[in-house]
C-alpha cells in the first residue's frame, strides 16, 4: 500500500515538472520515500522531545494542559474514586437526590453525572448508584464532605478505593502521531494545488488526503478523551439501605402463610361449585329414573312378603 502511495506522488511530481526536471524522474521515488521517512523520524523525535525535555524552572500550575504536563516530566494520571454507604432504607434515595443536585449546582464545567439509578429489592432492601465526572478540586472538597453526609443521615461509608491509570504514554505517542500526519496532509493538499497531473493521479492522491484526513479526525478525538480523562476525575457512588433485625420482610413468610390459607378455601369451594355445576345434569336425568326405579322394587318386595305371610 505504500508502494503504491508512493509511486502515485512520483508521477504526479514527474508529470508536472519541467523538462529538465523530468530527467531526474527516476530519483522521484527516492525523494518520496525519503520524506515518508523523515515523516517517520520527525515522529520519532516529537515523541523523544516530549519524554527528555528537561523540566522547566517554575512549577507548572495545576490547571496547566497535559501537553506542557507531559514536557514537565509531570506523569498525566486518569484517576478514579469510589465511595459506598449503608444508610437507613428512607435516607438512601434523599442522599442520591443531595449528592446529584450538588453536582448540578457547581455547573457542567466543574461537574457532570454520568449515571443515576435505584433499585428496590424488597419492603427494607434499597439501592442507589450515582457515577460523575468532575474537575478535581471541586471533587477534593466534594469527598471531604462525604463522611458527614453520612453521619447526619444516620449511616456510616462502608467502602472507599482510589484507582489510577497512567495516560503519559498513551498522550504522548498519539500527539506525536498526530504531528506527522498533519504534516503529511499539509503536503499532499500544497501537491493537489500546485502540481495539476493525470485524472486518475490526482484521484488517487485526494484518496490518500481523505485517508489521512479520517485518521487525523480519530487521533484528534481519542487524544481529547484522554486528555479530559486527566484533566477530570471519576467517582462512582453506591448507596445500600441498612439491614434491619426485624424489618417487614421478616414477616413475610406468615403473610404468605396466611394469605395462601384463605387462597386455599377459596380455591376448595370454587372446586365444588364446579363439581356441583358438573354433576347437576346428572342428577336431573338419572334422578326420576333412580327413584322410579326404587319404588317398583319396593313394590315387588311388599307384594312377596304378603304372598308368603298368606301362604303361613
Amino acid at each position: 500500500m505504500r508502494g503504491s502511495r508512493i509511486a502515485v506522488l512520483s508521477i504526479l511530481l514527474a508529470a508536472c515538472s519541467p523538462p529538465q526536471q523530468q530527467k531526474a524522474a527516476p530519483e522521484a521515488t527516492s525523494v518520496v520515500e525519503a520524506a515518508g521517512d523523515g515523516l517517520v523520524a520527525a515522529a520519532s523525535q516529537n515523541a523523544e522531545a516530549f519524554s527528555s525535555a528537561p523540566p522547566p524552572p517554575a512549577a507548572l500550575p495545576s490547571d496547566a494542559s497535559p501537553s506542557a504536563r507531559a514536557l514537565a516530566g509531570t506523569p498525566l494520571l486518569a484517576y478514579s474514586y469510589g465511595v459506598g454507604f449503608e444508610l437507613p432504607t428512607e435516607s438512601v434515595p434523599v442522599m442520591l437526590g443531595r449528592h446529584q443536585a450538588a453536582c448540578g449546582a457547581a455547573g457542567a464545567a466543574r461537574c457532570q453525572i454520568i449515571n443515576s439509578s435505584t433499585q428496590r429489592y424488597g419492603e427494607d432492601n434499597l439501592a442507589g448508584h450515582l457515577e460523575m465526572r468532575a474537575e478535581p478540586r471541586w471533587l477534593e472538597a466534594f469527598r471531604a464532605s462525604l463522611a458527614n453526609d453520612a453521619k447526619q443521615a444516620g449511616g456510616r461509608i462502608s467502602a472507599s478505593s482510589t484507582n489510577s491509570q497512567d495516560l503519559t504514554r498513551d498522550i504522548v505517542d498519539t500527539s506525536a502521531t498526530l504531528a506527522a500526519q498533519r504534516t503529511l496532509r499539509d503536503r499532499l493538499q500544497k501537491l493537489l494545488e500546485s502540481r495539476p497531473g493525470k485524472l486518475s493521479d490526482l484521484l488517487e492522491a485526494e484518496r490518500e488526503l481523505a485517508r489521512v484526513q479520517g485518521e487525523l479526525n480519530s487521533l484528534t478525538s481519542n487524544l481529547a478523551v484522554m486528555q479530559a480523562r486527566v484533566a477530570t476525575s471519576l467517582l462512582t457512588l453506591e448507596y445500600s439501605s441498612r439491614p434491619s433485625a426485624i424489618g417487614s420482610d421478616a414477616w413475610l413468610p406468615l403473610r404468605d402463610a396466611v394469605n395462601g390459607f384463605f387462597g386455599s378455601m377459596v380455591a376448595g369451594f370454587a372446586f365444588l361449585i364446579r363439581l356441583l355445576a358438573a354433576l347437576l345434569p346428572f342428577a336431573i336425568v338419572l334422578g326420576p329414573l333412580a327413584w322410579l326405579g326404587a319404588r317398583a322394587w319396593g313394590q315387588r318386595r311388599a307384594a312377596r312378603a304378603k304372598v308368603q305371610h298368606a301362604a303361613s
